[in-house]
């Protein structure tokens, strides 16, 4: 097992996807289900059960915004990525909390917030309240997600939602709603778009890193690095162990248990994809390397 690994990136990675116990690289590392920025005194995110992610909304520095970026870019699309309220020692140390009521007590914190800057607000108030309608959302998909008794919330929560829905969503307001909208829209279609330019540019070796957050990138793609076939999650697996496989899937033989560079396991082989570790790779994508290959 290597524990330090190529970058930043490789570590997000390994991380999100669980591949080892621990990882590290420059100042950004891993101890089991705990990311961490520089050092234990600031987690980024734990995950908290298969295809759960708490998250910070905290950022220390630059650099550390840096870290929470490649870090959420690494979890799986199909994740639930909750924020997290953050407990704080008297050491300086930022960390994430699993505690449920500290969570749901933190989403109303943030709704009643937004819900005040609505009430104060002389222009505009409904994004203010959409926000904390947002909260609220928040806390409804967390409560069942972790099943939690919300009881004790329920005369806050009421209180909060009912005030919500008092304001009114004028003409004017419903245009800024549907303007927000369409910038999504367009700022998706904006994002997909350079996601293949950069999906180009990583084939034809002129960029390293493919932002893995997104829909488009449910399956995962493949390059030639000297003697090695390198993947968008920037694991590198060599070219003989891979040939192994391909032949065997060449004649429609079970692949599924076998093993990649004594590292990597086949977990599954559909009509569409393989399933290596983590990996979804397309079958038109194993036989477009292969061609490379000049098999």
């Amino acid at each position: 097992m290597r524990i330090a690994l190529k970058g930043n990136h490789e570590v997000a990675h390994y991380w999100a996807n669980q591949i080892q116990p621990e990882g590290k690289a420059s100042n950004l590392f891993f101890e089991g289900n705990t990311i961490y920025s520089y050092g234990h005194h600031f987690e980024i995110a734990k995950i908290a059960k298969p295809g759960i992610v708490l998250f910070t909304e905290n950022s220390y520095s630059s650099s550390t915004g840096k870290h929470l970026s490649i870090a959420r870019s690494a979890i799986p699309h199909h994740f639930k990525i909750f924020p997290a309220a953050v407990s704080y020692s008297c050491y300086g140390n930022y960390s994430v909390t699993t505690d449920n009521i500290a969570n749901l007590t933190y989403y109303l914190q943030q709704a009643e917030e937004w819900l005040n800057k609505a009430v104060r607000a002389r222009t505009l108030a409904e994004p203010y309240a959409y926000k904390a309608k947002r909260w609220l959302s928040i806390f409804l998909d967390y409560s069942k997600e972790f099943e939690v008794n919300t009881k004790p919330f329920t005369k806050l929560f009421e209180t909060l939602s009912d005030t919500i829905d008092n304001f009114k969503m004028p003409e004017k307001y419903m245009a800024y709603v549907k303007a927000r909208l369409d910038a999504k829209k367009a700022a998706q279609k904006a994002k997909i778009n350079d996601w293949k330019k950069h999906l180009k540019q990583w084939k034809n070796h002129t960029g390293n890193y493919l932002d893995c957050s997104i829909p488009e990138c449910e399956f995962d793609y493949l390059r030639i690095v000297g003697n090695e076939i390198e993947t968008s999650k920037n694991v590198r697996l060599s070219i003989a162990s891979a040939l192994l496989i391909w032949r065997k899937l060449q004649q429609r033989e079970s692949v599924k248990g076998e093993k990649i560079d004594d590292r990597w396991t086949v977990i599954d082989n559909s009509n569409q994809y393989l399933q290596v570790g983590c990996h979804k790779i397309l079958h038109s994508e194993i036989q477009a390397v292969a061609k490379q290959l000049g098999y």
